[in-house]
């Protein structure tokens, strides 16, 4: 027979062993939990993935492997997904899935995987301010001309003067020359002219003088040798140049002093000899001062 003594003893190396039996740690849970995962998701199995977006093909990765997957569809919607057809073990098949994205995951459990996001690092610019003017509406309407574009673009005419801009032409008066500008469709008297703000009269042809072989009554051209600037207005425009530009105006400055003196300078000369092949033209000019006078000659076939 066990004496008290012994019977204590005994008691307490049995309650040890019990004790010892229970505990067990988280990790080690976890550690198997995990072991277990890693062998399930080692079988191999049929895959057949064609979702357009990652969270379609998410989720139909886990109905095809009957897992619960815990994440966010609305995190991996803008992301594509590739096609993943044939036999692989669960991880390959997520492992294709996500190939080259911020994305990872981790086993919960023999049937269950969490999806997560990794951040994406931001990129810092310096801050630019950009300063900006709204066009004014006039400068879309007009058309200005210096006497440095007239000779650079060599304009001899009226119809070089409008042949680069846009809705604006001459209007051909046959024998007789041009009759004035056209602009945006409207012609004739109806387009203002003016030299040095004085308005240039309008074409007059009345009816009767067609018995007398009067057929053509033209405008007065300007010479452009002696013109500082050209001002063509797009559009109505009487508040600058009156009543009479209904289509627009077309506005000449003429020459003064000081485009032919330089600096400094106590006279000045001004040459030029010019050609048009369409209608064999010549044009010599010739000017200075003392006195301010301008010459100049041309001649052509019609």
């Amino acid at each position: 027979m066990l004496s008290n003594f012994n019977k204590t003893i005994l008691a307490i190396a049995l309650q040890t062993s019990l004790i010892l039996t229970v505990v067990v740690t988280p990790s080690s849970l976890l550690a198997a939990a995990e072991t277990t995962a890693v062998q399930a998701a080692s079988k191999r199995q049929d895959f057949a993935i064609t979702g357009l977006s990652l969270d379609q093909a998410l989720l139909q990765f886990a109905e095809q492997a009957k897992l619960q997957l815990l994440f966010k569809p609305s995190a991996y919607r803008h992301w594509p997904a590739p096609k993943v057809i044939g036999k692989f073990t669960a991880e390959q098949a997520l492992e294709q899935l996500i190939k080259g994205l911020p994305v990872h995951y981790q086993w919960l459990s023999e049937r269950q995987l969490r999806m997560s996001t990794k951040p994406v690092a931001t990129l810092s610019l310096a801050t630019e301010q950009v300063v900006a003017e709204a066009l004014d509406a006039s400068d879309t309407q007009q058309i200005t001309h210096s006497a440095t574009d007239l000779t650079r673009l060599a304009i001899q005419d009226e119809r070089d003067l409008v042949r680069l801009s846009t809705g604006v032409s001459v209007v051909e008066g046959g024998r007789s020359g041009s009759n004035g500008y056209a602009i945006r469709g409207v012609d004739a008297d109806r387009v203002a002219i003016t030299v040095d703000g004085v308005p240039q009269a309008e074409s007059f042809a009345p009816d009767v003088y067609q018995g007398y072989g009067y057929f053509n009554g033209t405008r007065n051209t300007t010479e452009l040798e002696n013109i500082q600037q050209v001002v063509i207005s797009k559009g109505a425009d009487s508040l600058s140049v009156g009543s009479g530009g209904i289509g627009g105006a077309v506005q000449f400055r003429t020459k003064n002093v000081a485009d032919f003196i330089r600096p400094e300078q106590n006279f000045g000369l001004l040459a030029k000899v010019g050609y048009s092949s369409k209608n064999a033209e010549w044009r010599q000019v010739a000017g200075g001062l003392p006195p301010l006078s301008v010459v100049t000659h041309q001649w052509g076939k019609s």
